[in-house]
């Protein structure tokens, strides 16, 4: 048998093999992030740096579900324990994936693995006594509705000239960045929450929202590492207005910002996403 007829049998061989699911213990994340980084359809929530951050920052257990072939990672599951009912806990226990996060579910190269992956998911949340809830289409399997519409997402293609982005904009829009300019704004990218934290708080506080705390930030920070910064503008030195950012592949990310009381006034966000979508450009986003 030539070599190339036994890559082809073993290969036969894996694709007949039965499909598995264990939870992969810390310390594998390497492979689990090898199998996302082969997988068109993931997102920065199928990164093991998610779960890590989300059990660092709260404390959460997080479950890594992978689904196996032959010994190769064939599809893996995210998950997420929120606390059951209790004082300022009314939603009951519920295993999410992804916690914190506005997309998730199974990541599979089959369909075989992704059926295997759901019916591990649906075990332990019988075993945790969970309401089992996925961020992403409903599976077409017995037991699953829709979620309500609560949220949104948009993409948009960005032109390949940062220089064009100006021509690119609304009317009204390239006009919040050159008062923005005239009156000094400034722009800076940082790894660091320490000034991004009460620019956030500002913002959800004025909306009625608690804030999160200020290790969630730097837990993002540290297990994406250069895949996440933070923009801050500034006016006369002073943080008024910033965006932490996910870099996901060609894809940017602002996920979650946030302004003080004078960065409407001073057209702060304007300048601060087209600052942001020039940086993007410059990356090949």
């Amino acid at each position: 048998m030539t070599r190339d007829a036994r890559t082809q049998s073993a290969a036969r061989a894996a694709s007949g093999a039965a499909v598995t699911v264990r939870e992969l213990p810390t310390g594998e994340e390497p492979l689990w992030r090898a199998f996302v980084e082969t997988r068109p359809d993931a997102t920065p929530f199928h990164d093991p740096g998610w779960l890590a951050a989300v059990a660092d920052a709260f404390g959460h257990p997080v479950h890594r579900l992978a689904a196996e072939r032959a010994g190769r990672i064939t599809g893996i599951l995210p998950l997420v324990l929120f606390p059951g009912r209790g004082l300022g806990r009314p939603f009951g226990r519920r295993l999410v994936s992804v916690g914190f996060g506005t997309a998730g579910g199974v990541l599979a190269a089959d369909a075989e693995s992704a059926d295997a992956l759901l019916d591990a998911a649906e075990a332990l949340a019988r075993d945790l006594d969970a309401v089992l809830e996925l961020r992403a289409p409903p599976p077409a399997r017995p037991g699953w509705v829709p979620g309500p519409d609560l949220y949104c997402g948009f993409v948009r293609e960005l032109p390949e000239d940062p220089d064009a982005l100006m021509r690119w904009m609304r009317r009204s829009r390239r006009r919040g960045v050159r008062r923005a300019l005239e009156a000094g704004l400034e722009a800076v990218f940082k790894r660091d929450a320490r000034d991004f934290r009460p620019l956030h708080a500002a913002n959800v506080h004025r909306l009625g929202t608690p804030a999160f705390p200020r290790r969630w930030f730097e837990a993002l920070l540290r297990h994406f590492g250069e895949r996440c910064d933070v923009l801050l503008v500034l006016h006369e030195g002073r943080p008024i207005a910033g965006v932490l950012t996910l870099w996901h592949r060609d894809t940017c990310l602002p996920y979650y910002a946030g302004g003080t009381g004078t960065s409407r006034a001073l057209d702060a966000h304007d300048f601060m996403y087209w600052t942001l979508m020039r940086r993007a450009v410059e990356r090949g986003c």
